[in-house]
């Protein structure tokens, strides 16, 4: 835009020859038609509007045997199989909920039942719901290594906990060396938790576990004196002091 003065009085032009208001009513009405062709697509054009519920549905497959009167004989029934990871589900949250949640979406088996097929069959004679270390590496200890664990598992607690870890138990291996046994059931179970950490932390069975395996972690690197099984120590190796406490509690659960 160029500005020239003639005897005092300013007249103003632009390069396309336009004047200034022109232009102004230009842009207007061409945001004016814009506007209006979207309220007319949004409110009187004709079409449905999308739902923003998301509606997920499994295909139902068309199948069915019928007799020569249309009777139905055989008909097709949707069904869907549930697989879990225990270990996986366990590290975050409560076994015996989990297994009654679940039964309360079947109708012939109970909260019981399915706890019972998330853990490992028992060994022949002895009690279910029970699971022992099968080949005990790092969680293996020496007499006087397995004095300190039995010891935090009377007290609850390294130095000083809210009564004795139910639950867990120190099992011989007959070479003066024990393992760990535990009832998963009874160790991660509501009450525990709410003993050990207080009503605050009812709904947090994470940091429950959490606990459970730091202090574990310590019982392990004193019982093996910085001489942790070779795959161990490699995994290890080169992680800051913290990822190596998360490396080991994930270790130890597995």
């Amino acid at each position: 835009m160029k500005n020239r003065r003639r005897g005092g009085n300013q007249a103003v032009s632009t390069a396309s020859g336009l004047r200034p208001a022109s232009a102004f009513v230009a842009v207007g009405t061409v945001l004016l038609a814009v506007s209006g062709k979207a309220a007319h697509l949004a409110f009187f054009a004709p079409g449905t509007q999308p739902e923003p519920v998301a509606e997920v549905t499994a295909p139902w497959p068309k199948f069915e045997v019928t007799d020569r009167f249309g009777r139905a004989l055989a008909i097709s029934i949707e069904c869907f199989d549930v697989t879990t990871s225990p270990r996986a589900l366990w590290r975050t949250h409560t076994p015996d909920r989990i297994a009654n949640m679940l039964a309360a979406e079947f109708m012939d088996e109970s909260g019981a039942d399915i706890l019972a097929r998330m853990l490992p069959a028992p060994p022949v004679g002895e009690p279910a719901g029970l699971v022992r270390v099968a080949v005990p590496r790092l969680l293996r200890f020496e007499a006087d290594a397995a004095e300190r664990v039995d010891g935090w598992i009377s007290t609850g607690g390294l130095e000083e906990g809210e009564g004795p870890l139910d639950g867990i138990w120190l099992w011989p291996l007959g070479d003066d060396t024990f393992t760990l046994e535990w009832a998963p059931a009874i160790a991660l179970s509501e009450d525990a938790r709410l003993r050990h950490l207080g009503k605050d932390l009812a709904g947090r069975p994470d940091l429950w576990t959490r606990r459970l395996l730091g202090e574990l972690g310590t019982l392990v690197e004193e019982a093996h004196a910085g001489d942790l099984p070779q795959e161990i120590a490699r995994r290890l190796a080169g992680l800051s002091k913290n990822e190596q406490r998360a490396a080991l509690r994930d270790a130890i659960w597995a």
